[in-house]
């Protein structure tokens, strides 16, 4: 049995449910589980963490080394980890840190999980030449040269690695993914999903017309608590909000400002995919938005129909990484 470290970026919900699902995986398999995760991503996914009922360690961490736009405006805060949690990750066999690097700096048999790594993010962000404190990006990137393994989820990379050897794997099928499905009722609602992060561009929203539509706030991470699912979701898009809606078949409208580079990967990947008309990357109003997506049958199909080939199994995903340890 090992003990397997899991620790996710404090920049929003996504990157503690990839590892909170990963964690079932590595646990059917017979091993311990630490899951580093915020207080905050704790308090919101208390109702996930009841249903799956996993035996495993939660510890509380904050921002420690480069995160991600939510650290940058609390002041890019250069923070060390305390000795307490540098002697958890100490003692793991293993570390999978979903976008973060600096566990590498106390137990180097490590690997990455994700689309992106910080780095590339604020790389190509205007204000990288801005941001104080270099030298945290220096060790950030002597850490990646360093790191030997990463697992990349393929379909919504934002940067291909130069480092080490690179495991391209799927989207992570979820446990509520099962209870969402047992929902048949299919509402008319329309979901707003900010996002956990409260960075969504409020500019690009009328809201006397999400009034108007009927438009409620709902985050989809919350799909499994609703009798019925919405016939469309609209919202900032993050990679956990997209992968929900793939999961459920319920197709989903992005609304950001176009500056942040994750976001428009993952938006150019949906036009990729099929997911998503080129049409509407230009600037239009959001009910003809709305409705021109409604209206694309093929457009809608894909999305219930393309779970299956773009996703993999959680336990699927712990072998692969077990068997690179």
């Amino acid at each position: 049995m090992k003990i397997i470290g899991l620790v996710a970026s404090n920049n929003g919900l996504g990157h503690a449910r990839r590892l909170l699902n990963l964690s079932s995986g590595f646990l059917k398999s017979g091993h311990s589980i630490k899951l580093f995760i915020s207080s905050e991503q704790r308090i919101k996914l208390s109702s996930e963490l009841g249903k799956m009922n996993l035996d495993m360690n939660l510890i509380e961490i904050e921002s420690y080394g480069i995160d991600g736009p939510v650290w940058f405006k609390r002041g890019c805060l250069l923070q060390q980890p305390p000795l307490h949690v540098i002697a958890e990750i100490k003692a793991c066999d293993f570390i999978i840190s979903d976008n973060l690097t600096w566990p590498f700096t106390y137990n180097d048999n490590f690997a990455l999980f994700g689309h992106f790594t910080w780095y590339d993010y604020w790389q190509k962000t205007r204000i990288f030449e801005e941001l104080k404190f270099p030298e945290i990006f220096e060790q950030d990137f002597e850490n990646l040269r360093n790191i030997q393994l990463a697992f990349q989820i393929k379909d919504f990379l934002l940067e291909p690695r130069d480092f080490g050897e690179n495991i391209m794997i799927k989207l992570p099928r979820y446990h509520s993914d099962i209870l969402v499905g047992k929902n048949k009722n299919k509402s008319t609602d329309i979901w707003l999903s900010q996002g956990t992060t409260n960075l969504l561009d409020k500019s690009a929203l009328s809201f006397n017309l999400l009034n108007e539509l009927g438009i409620v706030e709902q985050e989809t991470y919350e799909f499994a608590e609703f009798k019925e699912k919405p016939k469309l979701v609209l919202g900032r898009p993050g990679l956990g909000t997209i992968r929900d809606c793939l999961a459920t078949g319920i197709p989903f409208l992005p609304i950001w400002d176009k500056l942040d580079p994750e976001l428009n990967s993952n938006t150019n990947h949906l036009v990729n995919l099929g997911l998503f008309p080129h049409e509407l990357l230009i600037e239009m109003n959001l009910k003809d938005k709305i409705d021109y997506l409604l209206d694309q049958q093929e457009i809608l199909e894909s999305w219930k129909n393309m779970w299956t080939s773009i996703s993999e199994d959680v336990e699927d995903i712990c072998s692969r990484i077990l068997s690179n340890f």
